[in-house]
């Protein structure tokens, strides 16, 4: 991943809109917004509620970002985009952090980020809704898989083939811009 420039703002009122076509447009009271320009100069913005700074800023607060500080953002970027696109096509996450699953069958994806990242890896459980609409399956139908500590742009390390239709724009195109080339299955 080449990275050329990061701005970090404090942002108390915004409402932002990931991409132009994007259903679910975001509205959060207070929280950062990230501006993130890499080599071809082309500009990725984030507005995460969950905290971007690696442990050493998070104690020590400062306006530079080390390495650390931007793969986790860039980490939290594609799995910003990664649930945009799973709920866009009508499916429901739960979060299991490797051990517990910690949020269960969720199409708030403010509540799915806030679960994800608490620990080196997480797996997305993904639902489909119930045949009458009302609701969505108990058990998963397919997966994404998160590990965390790499180079950030790679986040997703395996998922469900079944899931490639949902990812083939936004998600791809992502992880294409942020290093990763084709990252198709």
């Amino acid at each position: 991943m080449s990275i050329a420039k990061v701005i970090h703002h404090n942002v108390p009122y915004l409402t932002f809109n990931p991409a132009a076509d994007h259903k679910h447009i975001l509205a959060f009271t207070r929280g950062d917004m990230t501006e993130v320009t890499d080599d071809s100069g082309v500009i990725h913005r984030s507005f995460d509620p969950v905290n971007n700074l690696c442990s050493t800023h998070e104690r020590t607060p400062t306006s530079e970002r080390c390495e650390t500080c931007e793969r986790l953002l860039v980490e939290r970027m594609v799995a910003r985009v990664c649930i945009a696109d799973l709920l866009d096509h009508g499916y429901a996450l739960s979060v299991n952090d490797g051990e517990d699953t910690t949020l269960v069958t969720s199409t708030d994806q403010d509540a799915i980020l806030a679960a994800m990242f608490t620990t080196d890896q997480d797996f997305l459980l993904v639902h489909k809704k119930l045949q009458d609409g009302a609701g969505f399956h108990a058990n998963h139908y397919s997966f994404v898989h998160f590990v965390y500590g790499n180079s950030g742009w790679d986040v997703m390390s395996d998922w469900g083939t079944s899931l490639d239709e949902a990812f083939k724009v936004r998600t791809a195109d992502l992880i294409a811009k942020l290093g990763g080339g084709d990252y198709s299955h």
